[in-house]
């Protein structure tokens, strides 16, 4: 297994953990990005990858930076040095994001054809009694809520 040696405790420290390795990854190739989107794309829990941004900030790795939208964190100078460092000493860098599985494809057409048929009852003008039309609607939008609900778990954000 090859070593990459730092000479900065912060930067050995930062770079101890894959997940802060793909950030780095990450940043380098998509530039600046919000923390959410860093959890999506990783598929970790936000306050998962929160942490991981904070020890990368210590260590100078990367920055953020304020805007109108809450903050986005970019790649330093430092940060590029150090990934560049890792890929010269032999080190594969890369993030491997993961594909949309068939089971969240799954919940994803449910949900969209459960919302079309809702909203279909709801505004359509059909002489059903009120009471008949909410017995049909309020269970129709609980499956919704869960489905949505359950769709936005992934496996690495029950691990967190």
């Amino acid at each position: 297994m090859d070593v990459f040696i730092v000479d900065d405790e912060k930067i050995a420290e930062a770079l101890e953990d894959k997940v802060r390795i793909d950030i780095l990854v990450l940043l380098k190739h998509k530039g600046e990005l919000h923390v959410n989107k860093i959890s999506q794309l990783l598929h970790k829990h936000r306050s998962t990858i929160t942490r991981h941004l904070t020890k990368l900030i210590e260590a100078e790795l990367i920055e953020k930076i304020p805007t109108q939208s809450g903050y986005v964190y970019r790649l330093t100078n430092r940060g590029n040095k150090v990934l560049e460092g890792l890929q010269e000493s032999g080190f594969t860098v890369r993030v491997k994001l993961q594909k949309q599985s068939k089971q969240k494809l799954f919940y994803n057409t449910i949900i969209v054809v459960l919302a079309v048929l809702l909203l279909y009852i709801v505004i359509t003008p059909i002489s059903i009694h009120a009471l008949t039309r909410i017995i049909i609607i309020v269970p129709l939008a609980y499956i919704l809520y869960t489905l949505i609900k359950k769709s936005k778990e992934t496996p690495a954000s029950k691990q967190d």
